[in-house]
């Protein structure tokens, strides 16, 4: 490599690997300059989407297996059937993201649905919403009028336990510590 106005050599040994869909349709719009193109395309992979993927089960275990080195996690069934429906628009990124946080809001080490984030569950597409709200719908704790007048007794009955009230609920963990801040309880 010359530097810009010097008249003197060094030697440069690199590589450039990227990411992105963009490159080749930069090159036909003339955007990218297509001798630097194909200098730097030395290999070039197509992944498929995780949503087009059949192996998610597996995928969830070998990430479980690394996000969870020290321990065994399971995941319960119903999360499994809402994993293999969900669109996944941020890819493996998203799942790793999902994971981390169900495995911080379980704490028997089994992962259910209400330890999955709330962000989870408005990325489903309105098929795969419709029977995990008419499941959550079916409990008074859910109607905004109604939690706020049963969550005090649920949180004294179960003696604070957070897990337990949103088992109860059918919410997340962190749904309902929001509820609890709201009310001025935590």
């Amino acid at each position: 490599m010359t530097p810009l106005g010097s008249t003197e050599s060094y030697p440069v040994d690199f590589r450039v690997i990227c990411a992105t869909h963009q490159l080749r349709q930069a090159v036909a719009e003339k955007r990218f300059r297509d001798d630097l193109y194909y200098r730097i395309n030395g290999l070039t992979l197509f992944l498929p989407a995780l949503r087009e993927r059949k192996d998610i089960p597996s995928l969830v275990q070998t990430l479980l297996s690394e996000l969870a080195s020290d321990t065994s996690v399971a995941i319960s069934s119903d999360v499994q059937a809402l994993f293999g429906r969900h669109t996944w628009p941020g890819n493996i990124r998203q799942l790793q993201n999902v994971l981390r946080v169900a495995l911080a809001l379980s704490a028997q080490r089994t992962v259910y649905k209400q330890h999955l984030p709330d962000d989870f569950f408005l990325d489903l597409d309105q098929n795969a919403v419709l029977p995990v709200k008419e499941k959550r719908d079916h409990t008074p704790s859910n109607d905004q009028s109604h939690w706020r007048e049963s969550l005090p007794s649920l949180y004294s009955s179960t003696d604070g336990n957070i897990t337990r009230i949103a088992e109860i609920s059918g919410v997340s963990r962190n749904t309902v510590y929001k509820r609890l801040r709201s009310l001025g309880l935590k």
